[in-house]
């Protein structure tokens, strides 16, 4: 079973990859996970009767890791199935595959109640479809891929994790378009700007919406048009409705030109000062209730007193209960925000 003309080049090269280290920035739906099923699958034919290789895949919820086996790696066994009775050598290395349907749902961790949608194939290899928690991959080892890894919740822990899965040999992939609300901090991210600074070892793949229509993406979809009835569309036709779906410049931008948020999770403070923030301050209270004013507060000798030296960042806020209205003053002291 090979590529043949199923693929897009953008996505031969993708199953061409043999690096141990891959990660592939891209567009949502070109067709990438469609490929990396393909890739998990003839890894394991090619494996030799007896072996005890395990391709992990690490998808970003339950369904989402069962849908993986169902629908993707299913669809590549049929075709091995077709294969393998023209070519007799494939045979014995497919043949008697099982959990295909999804039906062997199988303990990975039994202390955590972790468990995986698991292939096994005759020849002994086994994909292992499961949802994203970190701890899954404790202790284990073989080929890891990592599928959206930028809509993990932790994705530093689900790193940390899998990677010492790959030590003896293994190989690691990693797959994601941004998450709508991703930042350029997540670790998806700072990985792919490190690959492109040269700062990481990885094999680093990239393809937009338009990298992939440049390559054909859109041809292939109107095969799959044309087989429902439905009218072509021309390249400029395809992106323009992509474009117009979209209800945001950024939306178009994160889920289709690899683009991360640049305004997610952007923060006119630091996250240090908003932690230093949290810790108990000193207050001092004066109350205006009733009308009755602390005529000291007005008096510029009793601030001096109070707060020292200069100098001061000073805060404003309306609360609905408790003090309703509060300042707050901070000293800046070597660049920094601390309590006066």
């Amino acid at each position: 079973m090979t590529a043949g003309g199923w693929f897009l080049p953008y996505q031969r090269r993708w199953i061409d990859d043999d690096a141990p280290l891959k990660i592939y920035e891209k567009s949502r739906r070109i067709g990438i996970t469609y490929a990396t099923s393909f890739r998990c699958v003839l890894k394991c034919l090619r494996e030799k009767p007896g072996t005890t290789y395990v391709q992990w895949v690490s998808s970003r919820d339950e369904l989402t890791a069962k849908e993986f086996v169902t629908g993707y790696v299913a669809s590549w066994a049929r075709e091995a199935n077709r294969a393998a009775s023209e070519l007799a050598a494939l045979r014995e290395g497919f043949a008697g595959a099982v959990g295909l349907d999804g039906s062997a749902f199988e303990p990975v961790d039994e202390a955590r109640g972790i468990g995986a949608f698991t292939v096994r194939f005759r020849n002994g290899a086994r994909i292992c479809s499961l949802s994203s928690n970190p701890l899954a991959f404790a202790g284990k080892g073989g080929d890891v891929l990592i599928d959206e890894m930028d809509l993990h919740a932790d994705q530093e822990t689900l790193y940390a994790m899998a990677q010492p899965c790959t030590t003896w040999g293994g190989q690691l992939e990693i797959v994601s378009a941004y998450g709508a609300s991703g930042s350029p901090a997540s670790v998806f991210a700072r990985l792919c700007e490190d690959c492109r600074a040269g700062r990481a070892s990885f094999s680093h793949h990239r393809t937009t919406l338009d990298d992939a229509i440049a390559e054909g993406f859109v041809e292939k979809i109107n095969e799959t048009r044309a087989s429902r009835g439905l009218p072509m569309r021309t390249r400029e036709e395809f992106r323009a409705e992509i474009r117009a779906a979209c209800l945001t410049q950024a939306a178009f931008e994160t889920q289709y030109l690899c683009l991360p948020n640049r305004a997610a999770g952007s923060q006119a403070l630091r996250p240090e000062d908003l932690l230093r923030a949290k810790s108990d301050s000193p207050l001092l209270r004066r109350s205006f209730a009733g009308g009755v004013e602390d005529r000291r507060v007005q008096d510029p000798a009793f601030w001096r007193e109070a707060l020292g030296k200069g100098p001061f960042a000073l805060g404003y806020d309306v609360a609905r209960t408790g003090d309703l209205s509060a300042v707050w003053v901070s000293a800046i002291r070597g660049g920094r925000y601390a309590p006066a």
